[in-house]
Order: structure tokens, then sequence, then C-alpha cells
């Protein structure tokens, strides 16, 4: 025997003392230690200080004996071996001392027996060590398992589960007595790929681990994400008895990286389909990105572009000026100015400059570029200095004008630029970048009215409005009205005031002829400014027939119109408070659009206010009216059924063709797109569209040269035009070639899915 052994021999007889150890020697126990006691002090003594392997005892000494010493360690070290060596021992007794734990006893006079005796008993030992060692292990595992993080299943060979861990039963909802004997394919959902089974099967089957990802539904109807890891158990002939599966709930993990997805394709989408261009240069001032609207701008490709230096957008004539802005330029802070780019076919067009660095680490990585068109600013300012020559104070409104825009677009392009430079920040919280889309969006929009009173001013000045006679059902058209500003007043931060609305009774289904889309303009400007001006109370839309009359007012609880700013507030440019400290901003248009889309309809508008009590601004029309029960006329059905009906999308731009895809979704019918009029034409000839909803504004050959190119063959598709370009007299050109209806960009929805239904 290899290893030294430590005994200590409980013996009154040194003769037989001597004799046990010879017997030990002669068995080629090899000791290290061998004491020799004969009381129970020093037995006492010895179990505390010296650290032994075995105890040897006789039966009987003459003031203790081998009971009362196998009860003392069977309580302080039961798994210690303990043999007894005696003189005499009958059956009766023997069994008394196996019985008292004596691992085994020897007769003196077989004292052959010791040595086979003591390694049995050591090997016992080691047994019981190795035993209880596993044991350990066992309980370690069963009591991670049972406490684990994550879920934990064992199945048998296949795939009928065996055990399921407490968090299986908190994560899943289902309890252990539910899901044993059955296999976890009751957890799947509809939408996971039967593939992925498929692989997982023939990877465990082989005797590998897999890995992967499932996404499960709860007991309670609820979907989550699980990654998991299944691995085979198998026994000693390697053959494969139970599969044990770990999985980590990650649909929280999930969620939030498709939330990030989500606000970075909205944030795409902003950028994409913004209407200011939109560059960023790296710190060497090369560009690395540009939106659409930029390469629209300029007539530029990306290939002409990226990795360039912004010096080949800047024209010869304005470089030293434009460098010396650039030397000057504070990299920590935002900066504006009036510049001009260079198209591609070496035009110069004037554009408004709002700078805003990107910062990482705190320091300077690149820069945002947004260049504003304000080449209609520009002709706006010529027309303004070529009536200073006639009166003074056209030079005053100019000045007035001029300024006022400035701070009007200054205003929402900070809040673009800067929540831009908020989302391009590291370290931005998820939550905060839905809040930062929004200020983004509401700024957008902020703009995009600035721009909408400008254009529809210099189209009423240049006589391109045309008159429409529509079928208006007033009391949805009334309610409808209502309810946008009920949203609006989000934007506004006042979600306090009361949006009233006052309509005569028994008008359920009353329909006037007028022009839908002005008067929405009207009325919508009207509450616009109402909102603008009404900090407390409510603010009331409605109407009254009076002799062949109808009176459309607005009336609110706000600020009220100084007496002697009653008539002027309804010319260009002019507002009640023109000073620079003005509390409320707009371009001064609104009002004087108001009144000249007022008498377009044979009309005019009026203002009763009172200062601090507030205002009310009439409209009256003429009343034009068809009382009918005629569903075709009064409909209000909000849900369309186009199933099996076709409608062709001729778009080249993505984004709205996306716009339209999801629009028309809901409707059952079949969407077709052509990016562009060749696509169109073939795809027109192969699947015979019911509907076309056609750009008229497309590269190569326009869209109305497709329409011309359709109607040689075919006078009856519909094909309704729809365009972005606000200024030409679309219209006209659009139902001369062969369009049968015309909708402008952005477009409503309600007229757009009204005029589809008209042909479907």
């Amino acid at each position: 025997m290899k290893k030294k052994l430590s005994i200590l021999l409980l013996e009154d007889n040194p003769a037989d003392a001597e004799l046990i150890k010879a017997e030990l020697k002669r068995a080629k126990i090899n000791l290290e230690q061998f004491h020799v006691i004969d009381n129970k002090t020093d037995f006492l003594r010895e179990l505390k200080d010296f650290s032994m392997d075995v105890i040897l005892s006789d039966y009987s000494l003459p003031q203790f004996d081998a009971i009362s010493a196998l009860k003392i360690v069977r309580e302080k070290m039961p798994d210690l071996p303990f043999i007894v060596v005696t003189g005499t021992l009958d059956e009766e007794t023997a069994v008394d001392t196996i019985k008292s734990g004596a691992w085994d006893y020897v007769l003196k006079e077989r004292m052959v027996r010791l040595g086979p005796a003591l390694k049995n008993a050591l090997k016992l030992k080691a047994e019981k060590d190795k035993s209880r060692e596993a044991e350990e292990e066992i309980r370690k595992l069963s009591i991670a398992m049972e406490q684990s993080p994550s879920s934990v299943m064992i199945t048998d060979k296949e795939g009928h589960l065996e055990y399921v861990n407490p968090k299986f039963e908190e994560t899943s909802g289902y309890s252990r007595e539910e899901v044993i004997g059955k296999k976890p394919s009751f957890l799947e959902s509809e939408d996971t790929d039967k593939e992925i089974f498929e692989q997982l099967w023939d990877t465990i089957l082989a005797g590998k681990e897999w890995r992967g990802t499932f996404k499960n539904i709860k007991k309670n109807g609820s979907a989550y994400w699980e990654k998991a890891t299944i691995a085979p158990i198998t026994n000693e002939k390697k053959e494969i008895v139970k599969f044990i599966c770990l999985k980590e709930d990650i649909t929280q993990k999930i969620k939030a990286e498709n939330k990030i997805k989500e606000l970075k394709e909205f944030n795409d989408t902003i950028l994409n389909t913004m209407q200011q261009s939109i560059i960023v240069e790296d710190k060497d001032q090369n560009i690395i990105f540009a939106n659409p609207a930029f390469y629209k701008l300029t007539g530029y490709l990306q290939e002409d572009i990226l990795g360039g230096n912004w010096s080949i957008l800047v024209p010869e004539k304005t470089k030293e000026e434009i460098d010396q802005i650039i030397r000057q330029r504070d990299y920590e802070q935002s900066d504006h100015y009036e510049a001009e780019v260079l198209s591609k076919t070496g035009e110069s067009i004037p554009v408004y400059v709002t700078t805003s660095p990107i910062l990482k680490n705190n320091r300077f990585n690149g820069i945002i570029v947004v260049l504003t068109d304000i080449r209609m600013l520009k002709e706006k300012e010529k027309e303004l200095s070529r009536a200073k020559e006639k009166a003074e104070a056209s030079d005053k409104l100019k000045s007035e004008f001029l300024a006022n825009m400035s701070h009007e677009i200054r205003t929402p392009m900070n809040g673009i630029m800067g929540f831009i430079k908020l989302l391009k920040r590291e370290g931005a919280a998820d939550d905060m970048w839905e809040h930062y889309v929004d200020i983004i969006y509401q700024s957008s929009n902020q703009l995009l009215r600035i721009i909408n009173d400008i254009v529809d001013y210099s189209k009423i000045q240049a006589g391109h409005y045309e008159i429409e006679e529509d079928e208006i059902v007033l009391s949805k058209f009334i309610l409808n009205i209502r309810d946008m500003f009920n949203e609006e007043k989000v934007t506004y931060g006042k979600n306090h005031l009361d949006i009233q609305l006052n309509i005569p009774d028994n008008h359920e289904g009353f329909v006037i002829y007028s022009d839908e889309r002005k008067l929405k303009q009207i009325l919508s400007n009207l509450m616009e400014n109402a909102m603008k001006f009404t900090e407390e109370g409510y603010i009331e839309i409605g109407y009254y027939i009076k002799e062949k009359q109808i009176y459309f007012y607005v009336k609110d609880t706000g600020i009220g119109i100084p007496a002697d700013k009653q008539e002027v507030i309804f010319e260009k440019f002019i507002q009640a408070d023109g000073s620079y400290s003005r509390n409320y901003g707009g371009t001064g248009l609104g009002l004087a659009i108001t009144k000249k889309l007022a008498e377009l309809l044979d009309g005019d508008i009026s203002l009763h206010s009172k200062r601090e009590e507030g205002s009310i601004f009439t409209l009256r029309i003429p009343l034009k009216i068809k009382e009918t029960g005629d569903s075709d006329l009064v409909s209000t059905k909000k849900y369309y059924n186009w199933n099996n009906r076709k409608i062709l999308i001729v778009e080249d731009d993505y984004t709205s063709f996306l716009y339209f895809e999801n629009l028309l979704q809901p409707t059952n019918a079949e969407i077709l797109h052509a990016e562009n009029a060749e696509k169109g034409w073939e795809i027109y000839k192969e699947e015979k569209p019911d509907v076309i909803l056609m750009d008229i504004r497309l590269a190569k050959m326009s869209g109305l040269e497709l329409t011309q190119k359709i109607r040689q063959e075919d006078k009856n598709t519909p094909i309704i035009a729809q365009t972005a370009y606000a200024m030409s007299d679309d219209r006209k050109k659009c139902i001369s070639v062969g369009c049968n209806d015309y909708i402008t960009k952005p477009v409503d929805i309600e007229t757009l899915f009204s005029k589809l239904a008209k042909f479907l």
C-alpha cells in the first residue's frame, strides 16, 4: 500500500499493541504515524489533535471499551473507519459491534485478517467519499437548475419532457404538471420556420450541440423570444439517452433592437423625404452623406459627390467668403448664413445654410449642413425691392417680411438641426429617440406650412387657382376639421383647450357644392390662427344658413385684435403685432390668403373682435345645396373592399410608393408598382389594371407622355395624375392628355380614397 497511514490504536496491553504493529508491517501497510492510547481522556484528545486515517480498538479496556468509543466517533467523525481488534468475541457481541458502527472486527488469534480488513475499510471509505462527492455534485446541479435564471428542460430521446425548472414555469406560464410528458412543440408560434426544427433534430441526433432562437407562445397567448442551447446527454456507451435545453428569455432585447431599428428607419425616412437638402461632412470637410433632396436640388449623382470635398459645391466668386466663414467657425456651435451652391449644370443656387457640428467624445468629428433653397425668397425680395420704388411703405413691409421669414425659417430649422445632432450623439436613451424624432417631425411640418403659405399666395397672385365644384357633406366636413385640430393641440402644447363644434340640427347628410380643398384651407387657416392666439378657454367652429348664404365661423377666447388692426391684418405680410418682440410666429400671409380664397369662392370674410376677449372670423359664401338620401352622394364609408381589383402606381420615388401601398393595403386591392414610365407601360399591357395612379414627373418618359401612349389604344382605364409640383398649371395639362382626375402631394388620404372609389 503506497499511501502512508496514520493509525490510532485503543489498547491497554503493550504486547498486543506491538503484535498489531508487526502484523500491519507484515501486511505491507505503510505507516506514517501509529499512536497507542488506553483511556477515554486520551481518546478524546487524539480525536481533536491527531489527524488519523483509521481507528483500531480492543473491544474491552479497564476504563473504556470499543462500544463507547464507537458512539463518540459516530457523533464526531462518522466517516472514519473503525475496526475492532479483540481476543475473544462471541457472535452476539460481534453483531452489537457492527450495529454500533464498527466497519469490521478481527480476532487477535486470527491477526492475519487485520491487513485485508484494513484495506477493505479504506477501499469502502474511498467509495463512500466518491459517492458523497457525486451526491454533492448532483445536489449542486439540482440547485443550479432549480434556481437558474434560464429556463431548463430535459426530455427523453424522443423529445418528451421529463423535467422543467421554475424559471420555465415563470417564463411560459405553464406548470410542471401541465407539460411533463408532452413535447415542447406546444410552445411553437406559427411564425417559426419548420426548417429550423429539421436542422435542430439533425444536429442533436448527430450528437452535436445546437444553438438558435425561437419565437414561442406563452400560456396566456402572448409571444416571447428565447435564445436556446440544446445538447444530447449520453451514457457510458456514448448512446443518446436524453436531451437538455437551456433557454434565455431575450424578448426585451429583441423589442429594444426592433425599436432601435424602427426609430432608425423612421429617422432615415425623415432625412430622405425632407424638402431641405442635407449633407454630412467628415472632419476633413469630405462629403459622406447626402439626402435625395440635395441630389434633386443640385442635379448631382452619388458618384459625383460622395468622398468629394465640400469646396466643389462653392462657386468661384464666393470661395474666399466661404473659406473665411469656415476659418472663423466655432466647432461647438451651430452656424447660419446665406450662400450659393453650384449645381452640376453650373447654375448658382441661392441657399440658406444651417450647420451643426457632430461631436464624438466632445471632439469635433464632422458637420451636418442643411441647405434651404431660397430662390423663391430671392424672387420675393426682388418683387419687394421693385415695390419700394413705388411706395416707401412697401419697403417697410419687405423688411418686416424678410426679417419675419428669417425668424420663421430659423426656428424650425434650429429644432431640426439641434435634435438631429442629439440623435447623432452616442449614448442617447432609446425613449428619447422617439421624442427627438417627434420634435423633428413637428418642426418639419412648421416649415411645410411656411412654404405652403408662400406657394399659395404666389399661385393666387399668378392666377393659377381654379375653382372646383365638389359635393361636400357638411357635417362630416366640419367634424373632420374639428378632429384634425384636436390632434394639432398636442403640437401647439395646448391640450387644455376645448375644441367645440356647432352645426344645425338634422343636418346629417346635408350636401353643398363648393371647392372642398379651398374651403378646407380657409377654415384650417382660421382654426390655426385661433389656436395660435388662444391660451385659455375654447375654440368653436360651426356654420349656419341665412338667406341663401352659408356662414362658416371660427370663434375663440384668445387675445383679440385691436380695432385699428382689424382691417390691415388681411393685407399681405401684415400682422397685428409686427415688432420683433411679438410672442407669436407666422409669415403674415395666412389671412391674406384666406381673404383671396374667400373672394375666389364668390364670398367674403369678416371679423368681430375685442381686445382680451377673443375673436370671431366669419366666412360667407353662396349656398348651393342638394338634400338627398342617395348613398352615392353622401357616403360616410371609411372602409373599402377592392378585392380582385388592380391598382397600378407609377411612381419613381420609392418612399412615396410605400406610402400609397400602406394606405391601400387594407382595401384588399392588388397593388402594382412601376418605378418608371417604360416599366409602367409593360405592367399596363400585361396586367390591365382597373385604375392607374400616375406620377407626371418621371425621368426620361414623363407621366404625361405615358398617359398619351395609353390613351392611343385605351380610352376607358381611369388614370389619376399625382404630383408634388405645386407651381405649374398641372391640372389642365393632365386633363388635356387624358387623365380622369388629379391629386397633389402631400396627398390628402380622404381625397385619394374618394377619387379611387369613384372609379372602383
